[in-house]
């Protein structure tokens, strides 16, 4: 709660706070450690039309207790999207939420086991492609390893080692867009995770004088 003084007989709120409060569990119901929660206010407008960029905010991030409750505390009142994570579990959201002055508590929320994908990139004649850099984006454009963030176009993965491997772990369960930086996003392969599952992804890349 924020400070309160009197004005003309009526106890006024000078500045108001919001809390955001979860239980993180798994399949189980247990508490998961080193789970997270994180909150980012609503993207604004931005002058000349489109939204404030996800760098533009401030974005609040606290971690579980050992029985999985976390406390995000000095929120200003307002509109945020929230997501939860943990190690090996990648992130979820939560949507977008109003918190007003209070505390406003979620309740449980059960995170399943993350999955991985394993990139083989290769070079035609099935030729290891080492060093190239790899896509991968969630269906809202966000990198899945970075706590609900929207990056801008032009963001790069690690690059593929002199295999031309590049695993990826930790990511929830869902739908990924994957291609190779440099190629054309909209030939992306969709790519469904599953929980506790590695999925093996072949890439096609070319020669460097090709390009």
């Amino acid at each position: 709660m924020g400070d309160r003084t009197l004005v003309f007989g009526v106890t006024v709120d000078l500045t108001l706070e919001a809390e955001l409060a979860v239980e993180i569990v798994d399949e189980r119901g247990l508490p998961v450690a080193g789970g997270w929660i994180s909150a980012l206010p609503a993207a604004p407008a931005a002058p000349g039309g489109g939204v404030a960029p996800a760098a533009a905010r401030v974005r609040s991030r606290a971690r579980a207790a050992a029985d999985g409750r976390a406390l995000l505390r000095s929120l200003a009142p307002g509109f945020y999207e929230a997501a939860v994570g943990g190690p090996g579990r990648g992130r979820q959201e939560l949507g977008v939420l109003r918190l007003i002055d209070g505390l406003t508590d979620v309740g449980r929320v059960m995170l399943e086991a993350g999955g991985a994908m394993r990139i083989n990139a290769l070079h035609p004649g099935f030729v290891p492609a080492s060093g190239v850099r790899v896509r991968v984006e969630d269906l809202f454009g966000r990198d899945p390893r970075v706590p609900g963030d929207r990056l801008p176009r032009g963001f790069g993965s690690d690059a593929t080692a002199a295999d031309g491997t590049l695993l990826v772990p930790d990511l929830a369960p869902g739908f990924y867009r994957v291609w190779l930086e440099g190629d054309d996003a909209e030939s992306a392969y969709m790519i469904p995770v599953r929980s506790g599952e590695v999925v093996s992804v072949a890439l096609w890349a070319r020669w460097p004088q090709d390009d």
